[in-house]
C-alpha cells in the first residue's frame, strides 16, 4: 500500500490477499444485487434522516468519484505530468440533480461504469498497477485507486443496507 490518506487506507485495508481485478469484478455482483433490493422495494428517493441523502443521491456520488478516481488512475498509468487535485465530493453532490433520473436508469449507468472501470484496469499490466502518483499531497499507485474505487463503492453498499434498508 503507498498511499498515507487515511479514507483511502480504510478502503484499501478491505482487501487483503485480493488482487485488484478480483475485487473490480466481484463488487459488481454486490452492488447489482443490493441496488435490485432497493429498486423492489422503491426506496431510491428514501432518506434515513432528513440532512442526509436518498438513496440515488448516494449513487450518483459513488458515480461522479470514481469517475474521478479512475481518471487519476489513468492520469497516473499514462505518466501525464501535470499536477491531480483534490475534489469537494459535497460540492459535487450539491450541484448533482437526481431529480429527474430514474433509479433504474441510476442503476445502469452505475453497472456500465463499474465495468468501464473494471475493463480499464483489465488493461493495465502489473507494471502500470505500480506506478505512483500525488493527488493533493498524497501519493499513491493505480493499483491502491482500484482498491479505493473498490472499498468506497462497498462502503456506500454497507451504508445502504445498514441505514437505508434496515427496517
Amino acid at each position: 500500500m503507498m498511499t498515507t490518506n487515511p479514507l483511502y487506507v480504510n478502503y484499501i485495508s478491505r482487501f487483503e490477499n485480493k488482487t485488484v481485478q478480483s475485487v473490480l469484478v466481484d463488487r459488481i455482483n454486490v452492488v447489482k444485487k443490493i441496488l435490485e433490493i432497493v429498486s423492489a422495494v422503491d426506496k431510491w428517493n428514501y432518506k434515513y434522516a432528513e440532512e442526509k441523502w436518498s438513496i440515488k443521491q448516494v449513487i450518483q456520488h459513488c458515480i461522479d468519484c470514481e469517475r474521478i478516481f479512475s481518471y487519476r488512475a489513468l492520469h497516473i498509468a499514462r505518466q501525464d505530468p501535470n499536477p491531480l487535485f483534490g475534489f469537494d465530493e459535497n460540492a459535487y453532490a450539491a450541484q448533482a440533480t437526481v431529480i429527474h433520473k430514474s433509479g433504474e436508469a441510476l442503476m445502469y449507468e452505475y453497472i456500465l461504469l463499474m465495468e468501464s472501470i473494471r475493463l480499464m484496469y483489465d488493461g493495465f499490466e502489473e507494471v502500470d498497477l505500480q506506478k505512483t502518483g500525488v493527488i493533493a499531497t498524497n501519493q499513491i499507485s493505480v493499483g491502491d485507486i482500484g482498491f479505493v474505487i473498490g472499498g468506497h463503492s462497498l462502503h456506500h453498499m454497507d451504508v445502504i443496507l445498514d441505514r437505508y434498508l434496515k427496517e
